[in-house]
């Protein structure tokens, strides 16, 4: 098994997995390049003698958030239901992209925050069907259609090629080694549990705890960047560049002038954050130099420190 940066609950899941039973399997392998041992037995410590939930997984959250869905106007009925006789066909072809190609076309004309809502609600009724439809027969075929033509378009929805080329055969490994530089004993005996949370709607709920919101944009700016930066870096170098472009006089007059975060997007946001991550190199050289030699990076970036930059600096402005 080949694995990536894990934490917390994620690492439990996922390490997990290897002790599903297999034909043949007596033995199982974790190649990791990134997390710490120590990092794991803390993300495991909570959940070594048992695991409860804080609530109950709700039974009609795929109804909840199908309603949800069905009134952002994204997708007509009539086109989920060709995508679906053509998905579940015996058709070996693609022709059912067309059909994701018009709710795409339209999602693109929402707001940022309008998409990243339904975004989030097509990902939660996909991983709520996806889980509970294995506990429940919800004996409604519109349930699996839904979840077949959400689970087709959120790769479109996150930026991802529909038709992805294939490079089967067009690669070989050449030859491998593999070095055990190091073993750990993982002591699981003093954790102590914690409950759960059950699955929820999700979506677009306001954050009550400003050190929640924090926390979620430092973690989702460290995925973006190659390199181990500890969250204290990470942090460091998101107050210096969002309290550069907060300071900035033009953010605050356009901040205050404009109600919503993608309407003030569209003026020298962008200009003055790249300004304000220039003014950073000194201090945080690895990181300024990757947001601004990358345009991904950069677009990504900016897409992560907009709503809180929005929001400091028209808070700023108005009083």
């Amino acid at each position: 098994m080949e694995i990536n940066s894990l934490d917390d609950v994620m690492a439990v899941q996922t390490l997990s997995r290897l002790n599903r039973i297999f034909p043949g399997k007596d033995m199982t392998f974790v190649l990791d390049f990134r997390n710490d041992a120590e990092d794991i037995l803390a993300a495991f410590e909570p959940y070594y003698r048992t695991a409860q939930l804080a609530g109950i997984t709700d039974r009609n959250m795929p109804h909840q958030l199908r309603d949800k869905l069905d009134h952002a106007d994204v997708y007509l009925w009539s086109e989920v239901e060709a995508f679906a006789k053509l998905y579940f066909s015996q058709r070996n072809d693609q022709a059912f992209q067309a059909h994701l190609k018009q709710a795409f076309e339209r999602y693109e004309e929402l707001g940022r925050e309008e998409q990243e809502l339904f975004r989030r609600d097509a990902a939660s009724y996909v991983t709520s069907y996806d889980f509970l439809s294995q506990l429940v027969d919800y004996d409604d075929p519109e349930l699996e259609k839904l979840h077949a033509f959400l689970k087709m378009l959120l790769p479109r929805l996150r930026g991802q090629e529909p038709d992805p080329v294939l490079i089967d055969g067009a690669v070989r490994l050449a030859g491998y080694k593999l070095v055990n530089k190091r073993e750990h004993d993982i002591k699981l005996e003093k954790g102590e549990a914690k409950p759960l949370n059950p699955l929820s709607a999700g979506g677009g709920e306001a954050w009550e705890d400003p050190r929640q919101k924090l926390s979620e944009i430092i973690k989702k700016i460290h995925s973006l960047f190659t390199g181990k930066y500890t969250d204290a870096e990470v942090a460091g170098w998101f107050t210096a560049v969002t309290g550069n472009v907060v300071a900035d006089q033009r953010i605050q007059m356009q901040a205050k002038a404009n109600p919503t975060a993608d309407q003030f997007a569209n003026g020298d946001y962008k200009l003055v954050l790249g300004e304000a991550i220039a003014k950073a190199l000194a201090s945080h050289h690895a990181m300024s130099e990757q947001t601004l030699q990358n345009p991904k990076v950069f677009e990504d970036v900016a897409e992560a420190l907009l709503h809180d930059v929005y929001e400091k600096a028209r808070a700023g402005a108005i009083t």
